[in-house]
């Protein structure tokens, strides 16, 4: 038996499991793995055929019996781990369901997102030290007791937001790729294929903060016979194809959770899907519908209810980004004019603070709009 030490394995469930199909293609079966040491055991089998393996985070002990029908048999069990094996004798028709596994990397996002915002408050003083020392150029500090367990007590902190972060990217990642595997590789595809067949671009900034103006900017825009084709991957360059002019219902939708079903029932309902961005924090699409004129204007969503909680949702996130930006920003700036004076570096904050401010008000004024347009109906 020989063992491998997979420190981040829980970090891409789907690498781990491609790494196990490898293995098992040279002979080398799965018998167990310790969680605690995070090492992987196999045994030599002479003659055994090439497996696939899928991992499922779950409570109950039990599979399902249309896996078990399947040809799926469990390996190991640890914990809420499971790790299932299919030797691909026969078409697969069921798979184990994901959702165990990134409602926990979920969890793990949030506990470190949670430390990272603690450890940062935690950082501030060195982080004022700093800013001071740019502002004033002198740096007088003064350590007490024994300077070797302060570096240490500074380090600390450091590293943990340091792997705070890593994680909060591994495990974006991989949810990404487990909810949006399918998805992504076919919206990646018509990006750049369609990016090729546009006959003109038009940069468009910020216009998170205020979407219904997007929507009917590009509405207006198909009217004129330019109709959206593509969107630019981080979404601030909009490629058009000219046509003949057409009625065009774009909805740019902003949600916190997104999935393959998401996608599948607006598709079934005629939707053409645009653009998608599947960050952690930020998760929008922009969709399409064709309709001729006369006929009612299609909706994604017809709830006047949950227009304004959408608004809402959209408004407050920003909203909680902006504010604490401006009051830092708005310090620093204080502290410059106060000991500095440097006007260039006055001109960059100022500058800073003015567009977050904007930002504001255009995320303010989006959900006014909305509430406005909803008390109507």
């Amino acid at each position: 038996m020989i063992g491998f030490f997979r420190p981040f394995w829980s970090y891409n469930i789907l690498a781990m499991e491609s790494w196990l199909k490898t293995m098992s293609e040279q002979g080398f079966q799965l018998a167990d793995f310790n969680s605690r040491t995070r090492r992987f055991y196999f045994v030599k089998a002479f003659h055994s055929q090439p497996s696939m393996y899928r991992i499922s985070y779950a409570k109950q002990n039990v599979l399902p019996p249309a896996l078990i029908k399947d040809g799926w048999q469990k390996v190991v069990h640890k914990g809420k781990w499971h790790i299932l094996q299919h030797e691909q004798s026969n078409e697969i028709a069921t798979y184990p369901e994901r959702e165990g596994v990134i409602r926990r990397n979920k969890r793990l996002m949030y506990l470190f997102t949670t430390l990272l915002i603690y450890f940062s408050f935690a950082l501030l003083p060195l982080v004022f030290m700093f800013m001071l020392f740019i502002a004033t150029g002198e740096f007088n500090v003064s350590i007490v007791g024994n300077p070797f367990a302060v570096i240490i007590g500074m380090m600390v902190p450091v590293l943990l937001s340091v792997y705070a972060c890593y994680s909060l990217v591994k495990l974006n990642k991989a949810n990404k790729q487990l909810l949006f595997g399918k998805e992504k590789g076919i919206y990646k595809w018509r990006r750049k294929s369609y990016k090729k067949q546009a006959n003109f671009s038009r940069g468009k900034l910020a216009w998170k903060y205020a979407p219904d103006r997007l929507e009917a900017w590009l509405e207006n825009m198909a009217l004129a016979g330019n109709e959206l084709i593509a969107v630019s991957r981080f979404g601030a360059r909009f490629y058009f194809r000219r046509t003949k002019p057409k009625h065009i219902r774009y909805c740019v939708d902003y949600q916190n959770h997104l999935d393959d079903a998401y996608f599948d029932l607006h598709r079934q309902a005629g939707w053409t899907l645009l653009y998608s961005q599947t960050g952690f924090l930020d998760k929008w699409s922009i969709w399409a519908k064709v309709y001729e004129q006369g006929e009612a204007v299609p909706q994604l969503y017809y709830d006047e209810g949950h227009k304004l909680k959408h608004a809402r949702r959209v408004t407050m996130t920003h909203l909680a980004f902006l504010i604490p930006a401006i009051l830092v920003y708005v310090y620093i700036f204080r502290d410059f004019a106060l000991y500095n004076g440097d006007t260039f570096k006055l001109l960059v904050f100022g500058i800073i603070i003015i567009q977050f401010t904007a930002f504001f008000i255009q995320s303010s004024l989006y959900y006014k709009r909305m509430k406005k347009k909803v008390e109507r109906y």
